[in-house]
C-alpha cells in the first residue's frame, strides 16, 4: 500500500498481533529505566480510530494512525504511570496499512502512539474489567476515550477482544446485562455524540479562517473547542486530545447563546476570540490573564480590564501561533453546552465549572488581571 491519509484495509488480528508484540517493546524499554514496573502491565489496549474501524470496516472511519494504552496496576510504593498528553511513537512498519504521508520519512508504515497510566487494579483481577471499570469513571481522560471501541492485544491470549463497544458505553458480553442509554442533558439532547464530534482533528487559525466552501468555519449555530499544545499555559493541563497527541483541550463556547441572538460560529471564533479585543472575549481575557506576566502585556480599563491596542494585537498572534479548534454545529448549542463541560473538561470555563481541579487557579488569576489596570 502506498501513502494515504486514512487507510481503508481492514485490521487484521495479524496487525493486533503486531502492536501485542509492540506493547511489549514498550513495556520492555520503560522497564529499562523503572525496573519496579516489572510485573504491573495488565492490559494493552488498541483505541480510538483504529479500533473503531477494526470493529466496523463498513463505516469509513479508516486507520489515520494507531493508538496504543498500556494499563499499569496501582501498587503501594510504585510511581505511577501516567503520560498525558505525550506519545511514545513507533513506526508499524509494512503492512496492507500503508503510511500516512505527513509521517518522517524514515516511517516504512503507519505511525504507532503508545501511552500510558497507571490503573486501580486488584491482584488477580481481569485485564478486560480493569480498563472496563476505569473507563467507567466519570473522570476526563476515560470521557474522550471512551467515545470509540477499545480492544485488547496484550495478554495474546485476549487478542482482539472488545473491552467497550464506544459511544461512551461499556461493552457487555452477557446478553441479559444490556448496557445503559446514552448520556443526555436536562432538555433530552444528547452531548456523548457532540463531545466525539468537538474531538476531530483541531484546525490552525488559518484553515478556520478559510471559506467555509474549502473546509472554514460556518455561519451557523453550533458549539466550538480551543486547543493548545501541552504546556503553552504554565501551570494549565487541559484533558489530553485523543488522537493527536500533545494537544490539550482548553476552553468550550457556544454561539449564539440565546435563540434571540444573531451571533454564529464563524463570528464568535474569529471575529471574537481570534480577532477582537478582551473586553469581548472570555477566552482572551482567561489566556491574557494566566501569561500575561510572561508576555509582558499591559491593562487599563474601560467599562472592564482590558489590553492596550498593542498587546491586543500581540495575544492575538500567540492565539494564532499557539491555538487551534474544533466545532460542531447545533441548532440550539445552548442545550448542551453545560453537559459538554461537564462531559469533557475544559480547565479555562469558569461558569458550571467550579468542580474542575484548576477553577481555583484560573479563577485567581482572572482577579489578579481586573486589579491589574492602570486608571
Amino acid at each position: 500500500m502506498g501513502d494515504t491519509e486514512r487507510s481503508q484495509e481492514p485490521v487484521t488480528d495479524e496487525h493486533l498481533a503486531r502492536l501485542g508484540r509492540l506493547v511489549s517493546r514498550a513495556h520492555d524499554e520503560l522497564k529499562q529505566r523503572r525496573p519496579e514496573l516489572a510485573g504491573t502491565l495488565v492490559a494493552g489496549v488498541l483505541a480510538q480510530g483504529a479500533a473503531a474501524h477494526r470493529a466496523d470496516p463498513a463505516a469509513g472511519v479508516g486507520v489515520k494512525d494507531l493508538d496504543l494504552w498500556l494499563f499499569y496496576a496501582e501498587r503501594e510504593g510504585v510511581r505511577r504511570v501516567q503520560e498525558r498528553g505525550r506519545a511514545r511513537v513507533y513506526d508499524f512498519g509494512p503492512s496492507s496499512l500503508g503510511r500516512h504521508p505527513d509521517d518522517p520519512a524514515t516511517f516504512r508504515g503507519r505511525r504507532v502512539d503508545v501511552l500510558m497510566r497507571t490503573v486501580e487494579a486488584p491482584h488477580g483481577a481481569d485485564p478486560a474489567d480493569i480498563v472496563r471499570t476505569w473507563l467507567a469513571r466519570g473522570t476526563t481522560s476515560p470521557t474522550l476515550l471512551r467515545q470509540r471501541p477499545m480492544i485488547l492485544v496484550w495478554p495474546r491470549s485476549r487478542l482482539g477482544e472488545v473491552v467497550w463497544q464506544g459511544g461512551g458505553l461499556p461493552s457487555h458480553t452477557e446478553a441479559h446485562n444490556p448496557p445503559p442509554g446514552p448520556a443526555t442533558n436536562a432538555t433530552g439532547d444528547n452531548s456523548v455524540g457532540l463531545a466525539s464530534q468537538l474531538q476531530s482533528t483541531p484546525l490552525h487559525l488559518a484553515d478556520v479562517e478559510r471559506l467555509e466552501s474549502s473546509g472554514g468555519i460556518p455561519a451557523s449555530s453550533g458549539v466550538y473547542a480551543w486547543w493548545a499544545g501541552s504546556g503553552a499555559i504554565p501551570d494549565i493541563e487541559g484533558p489530553p486530545h485523543p488522537v493527536e497527541p500533545g494537544l490539550e483541550l482548553l476552553y468550550i463556547g457556544i454561539a449564539p447563546k440565546r435563540a434571540q441572538s444573531a451571533s454564529n460560529l464563524r463570528r464568535r471564533v474569529l471575529g471574537k476570540h481570534a480577532r477582537g479585543g478582551s473586553g469581548g472575549s472570555t477566552l482572551r481575557r482567561a489566556v491574557a490573564a494566566l501569561i500575561g506576566d510572561s508576555q509582558g502585556y499591559r491593562t487599563r480599563r474601560t467599562s472592564r480590564t482590558v489590553l492596550l491596542p498593542e498587546d491586543e494585537e500581540r495575544l492575538s498572534g500567540w492565539m494564532r501561533d499557539n491555538l487551534r479548534v474544533t466545532w460542531v454545529e447545533h441548532p440550539q448549542p445552548w442545550t448542551v453546552e453545560t453537559a459538554l463541560i461537564a462531559e469533557l473538561g475544559p480547565p479555562l470555563n469558569q461558569a458550571g465549572n467550579a468542580h474542575h481541579p484548576l477553577h481555583g487557579l484560573v479563577k485567581a488569576a482572572r482577579a489578579r488581571w481586573r486589579g491589574s489596570a492602570q486608571a
